[in-house]
Order: structure tokens, then sequence, then C-alpha cells
């Protein structure tokens, strides 16, 4: 479990993938503030291949 916010960089993530090809980073709040985090997934899911029927 990630002690801090930075140490999800080195997590092992799931992310979406866009119809257009880039990943969706994670959007998180850290004590009030927003923060941007790109960690490395070991899970990839393409978005398109998501059934939101």
């Amino acid at each position: 479990m990630p002690a801090a916010s930075g140490d999800l960089v080195d997590h092992d993530a799931n992310q979406y993938r866009l119809p257009d090809g880039p990943l969706l980073p994670w959007q998180l709040m850290d004590n009030g503030r927003k923060i941007t985090v790109e960690p490395i997934p070991r899970l990839l899911l393409s978005i398109n291949a998501i059934d939101t029927g």
C-alpha cells in the first residue's frame, strides 16, 4: 500500500486507454491540492472494449 501520493508512480496500476491512444492519468486530491499521477500500468483496458450498454 503506498504511504504517500508520490509512491503511486511505483504502484501496480490498472489504466484505461482512450480511443485515440493516450492513457488516462490518475487525478487525485492530496491535502486539498489536485495532483496527476501516471503510474506504470500492469493492466491496460481500452475504453472502446467496455460495454456501457
